[in-house]
C-alpha cells in the first residue's frame, strides 16, 4: 500500500461532500501520483461504476452521475492558479477524459487536481446493486 502525506486525504476529504450524487451515491476514487521534478501533486477524483448483480439487468454497469459545486472546490484551495474544464477526451489514449482541471495551492503544496466525468477504465467496478436485497455493496 502506498503511503501519501496527510494533507491528500484531508483535501480529498473536503473535496468529495461538493461531488453531489443524481441517483445512486457511489464511493469515489481517488489517484494520485508526485511529480517530483516540479514538485506537484496530481490527484485525480472520480465516482466508481456500478455493476448490476441478478435480475434482469445482471451485468450491466452504469456511471454514477454528479453534480460538482465547482465554486466551493475552489474555496478549498489557498491560491487557485489555474482553473478549465476539458470536454470530451482528447484522444482514444486520454484516460481522463472529461473533467475539470484546477491548478493551485494547497497546505503550501503544489496542486494539480482533476475531478472526472467518469472513472479511468482500469478502475472497474467499485460497486454491486444486489438486484435481489436492493441493497449497494462498496467493493473499493
Amino acid at each position: 500500500m502506498i503511503s501519501h502525506p496527510f494533507w491528500i486525504q484531508k483535501l480529498t476529504d473536503q473535496i468529495t461532500p461538493y461531488m453531489s450524487p443524481l441517483g445512486v451515491s457511489a464511493p469515489v476514487g481517488c489517484h494520485t501520483f508526485h511529480d517530483e521534478e516540479n514538485d506537484v501533486w496530481e490527484i485525480s477524483l472520480f465516482t466508481s461504476q456500478t455493476e448490476v448483480l441478478g435480475g434482469e439487468f445482471d451485468g450491466t454497469s452504469f456511471h454514477s452521475n454528479f453534480v460538482l459545486d465547482i465554486n466551493s472546490v475552489i474555496q478549498v484551495f489557498d491560491k487557485v492558479e489555474h482553473l478549465e474544464w476539458q470536454a470530451i477526451p482528447i484522444d482514444k489514449q486520454d484516460g481522463l477524459g472529461s473533467h475539470i482541471s484546477i491548478e493551485g495551492i494547497y497546505n503550501n503544496n503544489s496542486v494539480w487536481l482533476r475531478i472526472l466525468s467518469k472513472p479511468p477504465k482500469e478502475c472497474g467496478v467499485g460497486q454491486i446493486l444486489d438486484d435481489q436485497s436492493k441493497k449497494l455493496f462498496d467493493l473499493w
